[in-house]
């Protein structure tokens, strides 16, 4: 069994426990006296001090933060109420729940979910637009004003998924298409010029959307809403999802 020490001198770092009466602290340190752990308060740099438990990665950073925000907040600031941070590598939070508002928010763009699809994986990456085949599944558009449109293949340029619904094994290849939000998308604007605010539709392109300039043809089958502007050429640009 490994040893555990618990002292009460805050200079003593390698330690496995170590209670810090100055900072009212208990630090959980590893057998090189890193921390790991860390229950008690610290600074929130403008808000009041929090309180709570971090936990530490091997490179020592933050990537769970749990507490109760301004506990020791003087009047007129109130007390706040608990909250949960997930962060990244770079200590970012990715995923944080409010206790004071609700909220839960992801630093991601767009909501997502799983779909099985009938084409080649090699054709399919992030951003490619995808349509419905006979069985249901997911293949690649390459056909004018598809009524069959589905979406975007979530995850291309800065916007990955904040959520993915229905991911599970699977024998088939399965893609997280996006279904509402932000997402980048491949477009083809050979056909016409895509301005700001563009309806999106199906193009002959494979896995491409172009600019929808025939409205009777573009009902049901339009993808979504331009958020950039793109003269001539392929590209990939980001937009509105908006099934219609």
């Amino acid at each position: 069994m490994g040893k555990l020490d618990i002292v009460q001198n805050p200079n003593d770092s390698k330690v496995g426990i170590k209670l810090d009466a100055n900072s009212q602290n208990i630090i959980l340190n590893n057998a090189n006296g890193e921390e790991r752990i860390r229950v008690g308060s610290w600074s929130g740099g403008f808000n009041p001090i929090l309180l709570g438990v971090k936990l530490k990665n091997a490179n020592g950073i933050d990537v769970v933060e749990l507490g109760s925000s301004k506990p020791f907040a003087q009047p007129p600031i109130p007390p706040g109420g608990g909250y949960l941070k997930l962060k990244d590598v770079n200590n970012k939070a990715t995923v944080t729940l409010n206790g004071d508002t609700g909220d839960i928010i992801l630093a991601n763009a767009d909501c997502a979910e799983e779909f099985d699809t009938s084409s080649k994986s090699t054709e399919i990456e992030p951003g490619t637009v995808m349509a419905i085949d006979n069985d249901g599944k997911l293949h690649v558009s390459s056909k004018e004003y598809d009524k069959r449109v589905a979406g975007v293949i979530s995850g291309a340029g800065d916007c990955k998924p904040g959520i993915v619904l229905d991911k599970k094994k699977s024998n088939q290849t399965r893609v997280p298409l996006a279904m509402v939000g932000k997402v980048y998308c491949k477009v083809d604007a050979n056909y016409s010029q895509i301005k700001v605010g563009d309806m999106l539709t199906t193009s002959s392109t494979r896995g491409h959307a172009m600019k929808a300039t025939n409205r009777s043809k573009a009902f049901g089958a339009v993808i979504g809403k331009a958020l950039s502007a793109i003269k001539s050429g392929k590209g990939l640009i980001p937009i509105l999802i908006a099934l219609q």
